[in-house]
């Protein structure tokens, strides 16, 4: 039955369904769109995800609708039907065919100058791959640019007290034609390019998942090429600690396994094309199930298990299998384009009177036995030529990293740094992999009579390298490499430069810090600690770590060439506090005997206790728990006392109605109110049947 409300909404042309329910809230007073809902359709569930699920269940926002007053036709003007019967099945969005995930709802991305024109949100915005507003060209936020405050379906954009002009005016230009990508689409009904544009969008989380590092803007105009079949120019992106060359067939693995067959055609369109270098840090917290890794390595079942029994690839116990080691694998076997050799394609390696497995193929490649010519990344695994006859493959003599850094006094990344900088020479491709580097003997001696680490100094004299970095400088040296002279790791000097001045008196006499601190007589070593070093303390992956940042959790203390650093103190209280001073919320409502929903409703929605958010956790201070804990020692809600008494939840406020009970102490106000009931009154002895 619908009711009489003082204000009832009227859907508009191209209305998002969730706009009109938080235009009703509005209109009647109603701070969150979720209570105001719940209040016409108690039926409905009371969380945050209950509002997707009216918006993309035609018969629950029909019902919701007609109990705030509008009419079967209202409904259909703004509902998203769906396509078939199945639960979680797809639905029609804007005519055209959508999957259950492609809408989102629990942040509302806006173009405020419409909202301010229109009053409204538009259905176009409900799609995940939404990046820009055609019509005023400016980037969508999911926040207010002003104060950052989060834009969700269930408050109003303009609750945050900014100025709307200044909301405005602080959007972020985007023009050209991807920022009309998506309108087109949907104005020309073309099914085909919403796919692609689908998977485009999943290939660009995917990257940001691996911790590919770009901007708002950046990731709009990827998104505008992936979809022309065009690779994004983001080859700026600067190596940091841990960085791996990521390989085209594993940027595009969302593309390749999408059962859409237009999406498997622009995934290889794109991979015939040259793609740029792509430095990512996360693949190694990332598993796939054999489905994704077999279409990535772009091998059949068979040849993929002989690959996982022969040890190239480890399973893990669900099941799944690392990005990082398919990612190596591919690099792996990619080989060089040079054919002067005689070579065969691998459907010729498995034929003839000595047949070889891929797993063995790829076995010899990593030992050396063999090598690899061509492995194009448009055919992956089943395009590999090797050579044709058996043989050593032989490589230019060198050394590894490693052993370039103990010669030199320094680590393998200022290593990698120097030849990045081209200050020291050095070539890729060893027996046992394709990106390793190797430097070459007279490189390394050319390198030794021209340049002199600052580290190597600082060990042969027992300080730190920063210190006899300062110390030169101070006696007048100028450093060729360095964080603050080109972005290099660690700081290199001339050799002859060094030679020229007396060593001894530079080490013990006074000199000047270029932070413009006095050197002091006793140097206490600050305890920092890097990303993967602070996640592994908080046994949680680097991807999450970026999370507790953005959630005030913990800040870095400084952001280097190589990645954020953190202080170790600051790190290990944290853990201390998640602990000991931090309780799980289920856990919190475990101890209450209360279930989570109720557990919320009678505590958080009622602002007793505050809740926090630690990544995918919710959490609750132990203090405040030990709080409310004696409160329920003394109170019940008339729903626990009647299950302890095994009543009816309506027993206490009947009894209250007849007098026979004490008022109750209300917690809470407006709708979030909750009524507390003393539980050692002794006229509920009477009614107990337990």
């Amino acid at each position: 039955m619908s009711q009489i409300l003082p204000f009832t909404p009227r859907p508009q042309v191209g209305e998002s369904p969730l706009s009109v329910l938080r235009r009703g809230a509005l209109g009647n007073h109603h701070g969150s769109t979720i209570r105001f809902v719940h209040s016409v359709n108690p039926d409905l569930d009371h969380s945050v995800t209950a509002l997707g699920a009216v918006a993309r269940n035609p018969d629950r926002l029909s019902t919701t609708f007609g109990a705030i007053g509008l009419s079967s036709e209202d409904t259909a003007r703004v509902a998203y039907d769906r396509v078939g019967n199945a639960r979680a099945d797809d639905v029609e969005w804007n005519g055209l065919r959508v999957a259950v995930g492609d809408l989102q709802f629990r942040r509302s991305k806006l173009c405020m100058a419409c909202y301010l024109e229109n009053g409204f949100a538009v259905s176009q915005w409900d799609h995940q791959a939404a990046i820009a507003c055609a019509k005023h060209q400016v980037l969508l936020d999911d926040a207010c640019p002003c104060c950052g405050t989060a834009w969700t379906p269930t408050t109003d954009p303009l609750a945050c007290g900014c100025d709307p002009a200044g909301m405005v005016a602080r959007q972020q230009e985007f023009g050209g034609e991807v920022a009309s990508l998506l309108d087109r689409v949907v104005k020309a009904g073309d099914q085909a390019g919403l796919d692609v544009l689908r998977g485009v969008w999943a290939v660009l989380q995917s990257w940001l998942a691996f911790g590919l590092e770009v901007t708002r803007s950046l990731a709009a105009n990827a998104l505008g090429d992936l979809s022309s079949c065009r690779w994004p120019a983001i080859t700026h992106v600067p190596a940091t600690a841990g960085s791996v060359l990521m390989h085209p067939r594993v940027a595009l693995a969302p593309l390749l396994a999408s059962p859409s067959h237009v999406c498997t055609d622009a995934a290889h369109r794109l991979l015939g094309v040259e793609a740029p270098d792509m430095l990512v840090s996360g693949l190694d917290d990332h598993w796939w199930p054999a489905t994704v890794a077999m279409t990535v390595l772009g091998t059949k079942r068979v040849p993929f298990d002989k690959l996982v029994r022969a040890g190239h690839l480890a399973r893990r116990e669900d099941g799944r299998y690392s990005a990082a080691e398919i990612n190596e694998l591919l690099w792996r076997v990619k080989g060089c384009l040079d054919a002067s050799e005689s070579q065969k394609p691998l459907s010729a390696h498995r034929a003839g009177p000595r047949p070889q497995s891929l797993a063995a193929l790829v076995g010899k490649i990593k030992a050396g036995v063999i090598s690899s010519y061509y492995c194009p990344a448009d055919t992956g695994l089943d395009g590999l030529f090797c050579a044709s006859d058996v043989r050593q493959v032989t490589f230019e003599a060198g050394f590894g990293l490693k052993e370039v850094a103990k010669r030199l006094g320094t680590n393998t990344e200022s290593i990698r740094s120097a030849i990045h900088l081209r200050l020291l020479a050095g070539t890729k491709g060893t027996p046992r992999s394709a990106v390793e580097w190797t430097v070459s003997v007279d490189s390394l001696q050319a390198f030794e009579v021209d340049y002199v680490f600052a580290s190597s100094v600082a060990r042969a004299n027992g300080i730190s390298a920063l210190t006899i970095a300062n110390r030169l400088r101070s006696a007048g040296l100028d450093p060729v490499s360095g964080p603050d002279v080109d972005g290099g790791i660690t700081y290199v000097f001339k050799r002859r430069h060094l030679a020229q001045i007396d060593l001894v008196s530079v080490l013990n006499g006074p000199y000047r810090s270029r932070a413009g601190r006095k050197a002091g007589g006793t140097v206490v070593q600050a305890d920092f600690m890097s990303s993967r070093e602070c996640a592994a303390v908080l046994n949680i992956s680097v991807r999450q770590l970026r999370e507790v940042v953005r959630g005030g959790w913990i800040a870095p203390v400084a952001v280097l060439w190589r990645g954020r650093v953190f202080d170790g103190d600051t790190v290990r209280n944290l853990k201390r506090l998640l602990d000991e001073e931090y309780v799980p919320i289920s856990a919190a409502a475990n101890s209450m005997g209360q279930s989570l929903a109720e557990f919320r409703r009678t505590w958080v929605y009622t602002q007793v206790i505050p809740v926090y958010a630690f990544i995918s956790r919710t959490l609750v201070k132990s203090e405040d728990l030990m709080r409310i804990q004696f409160m329920w020692q003394e109170h019940g809600t008339s729903t626990s006392i009647g299950r302890a008494l095994n009543r009816p939840r309506w027993l206490c406020p009947n009894l209250e109605k007849m007098a026979r009970l004490p008022a109750p102490t209300i917690i809470g106000a407006g709708s979030s109110k909750v009524r507390l009931y003393p539980r050692g009154k002794h006229v509920l002895e009477k009614y107990d049947m337990t």
